[in-house]
């Protein structure tokens, strides 16, 4: 394996959960924030 290799897959295994953790954390927080601004505030 060269070098370049070793940091291709260093990187594959640390950037892709990272970039799908982004993602989804994105998503979920602007849901929450939608969900938060729609509902009436008689909490």
């Amino acid at each position: 394996m060269t070098d370049l290799e070793a940091w291709g897959w260093l990187f594959y295994l640390i950037g892709v959960p990272a970039i799908l953790g982004a993602i989804i954390a994105f998503d979920v927080l602007r849901e929450r924030h939608c969900s938060e601004a729609k509902k009436p505030d008689s909490a």
